[in-house]
């Protein structure tokens, strides 16, 4: 019997090892990807674009999707300055549904947190 209770006791710590590292993992992509929002952020206001009524989304995976597969030539500008770069957009938009406009891409080199381009709805 203190067999058992000593391997359960042993396998729990080293489960709760085991979460408490992937919490960190958690807490510390989430602080390196908040990073990338206030820049976008920053830029945005920059731009005279107003923050606060804005909504901003990881959109990293849709455009590295869509530089793979659709026709680039809309693009090929920012095609050609993401080319070799590990960057992330990050898109935000208005808060409200019915407006129209008013949206922007930020890309960001993530190695130098330096704006490659930005991209703005019109």
């Amino acid at each position: 019997m203190r067999k058992i209770i000593l391997i359960f006791t042993a396998f729990m710590l080293f489960v709760g090892c085991q979460t408490l590292r992937s919490e960190e993992i958690v807490q510390e992509v989430s602080e390196m990807e908040s990073k990338y929002f206030e820049i976008a952020q920053k830029k945005i206001k920059e731009l005279g674009m107003d923050a606060q009524n804005m909504q901003c989304h990881d959109k990293t995976t849709e455009w590295e999707d869509f530089f793979k597969k659709e026709n680039k030539k809309q693009f090929s500008d920012l095609s050609q300055k993401l080319t070799d770069k590990d960057f992330i957009a990050i898109y935000c938009g208005p808060k409200e549904f019915n407006v129209m406009g008013g949206d922007i891409n930020v890309f960001i080199d993530r190695e130098t947190d330096e704006i490659i381009d930005v991209l703005r709805g019109q």
